[in-house]
């Protein structure tokens, strides 16, 4: 599905049926650290809840939030590829 905008852009929906396909769940940040490489980014670690694998992403929120602010906040997060037989799993958190 596609939308006309003003400037002649398009705006492309997802489908409900391919929406439902995702895995967006609530993570609980349990702790933060500074990226070693990076200014701005924070390493998280997250929760998904009992019985879950915990993750750890990357967020860029190091210039909106101290780290103790951060812990035990709750965030949206998208899970979109879990693959534990090689240790990786591809994540967006929404903040």
């Amino acid at each position: 599905m596609e939308k006309e905008k003003k400037h002649g852009d398009t705006i492309k929906y997802v489908s409900l049926e391919n929406f439902r396909k995702n895995d967006l769940r609530v993570a609980k940040i349990k702790g933060v650290k500074d990226h070693p490489n990076a200014d701005k980014l924070y390493i998280l670690d997250i929760s998904l809840g009992k019985g879950e694998h915990d993750l750890q992403l990357v967020a860029g929120l190091k210039n909106h939030y101290k780290k103790e602010d951060l812990i035990g906040k709750s965030i949206p997060n998208l899970i979109v590829n879990r693959n534990f037989d090689s240790d990786w799993t591809a994540s967006t958190c929404f903040a």
